[in-house]
């Protein structure tokens, strides 16, 4: 169950990820699953799908490293950007030209983060 879970989260997660440009952060009472339905869930993310021609492809553009796994996140934290001079100004800027995302857990509970995000937002509406 926790397997077909895992590609089933996958799949949904890989089609957000096609709209949005960001990380995941998995929380609640399932998070405690984590280790039942991950690595179904990276499989899925990094995995290809068969298009109505029979041809395989990426599932998605970028890789989806597992927060929660020491060697990846130091990978994905890893940044080698190169330098790069902008057409129009000349301007350099420094560059990564690799495509990658995270998944990982809440640290948090949500009445911690609610209780956090309420005091945040009112010293902001005082100061």
């Amino acid at each position: 169950t926790f397997l077909r879970y895992g590609e089933v989260l996958g799949d949904a997660i890989s089609h957000i990820l096609t709209m949005i440009d960001g990380v995941v952060v998995i929380g609640g009472g399932i998070s405690g699953a984590y280790p039942l339905f991950s690595k179904s869930m990276f499989d899925e993310l990094n995995g290809y799908y068969t298009g109505l021609n029979g041809n395989k492809y990426k599932r998605l553009i970028q890789k989806v490293y597992n927060f929660e796994n020491d060697w990846q996140r130091k990978e994905f934290l890893s940044n080698l950007p190169t330098e790069i001079t902008l057409p129009s100004s000349g301007k350099k800027v420094l560059y990564n030209d690799e495509k990658k995302t995270v998944v990982g857990l809440t640290k948090k509970g949500t009445s911690e983060m609610i209780s956090l995000g309420a005091y945040y937002y009112s010293f902001s509406q005082i100061t």
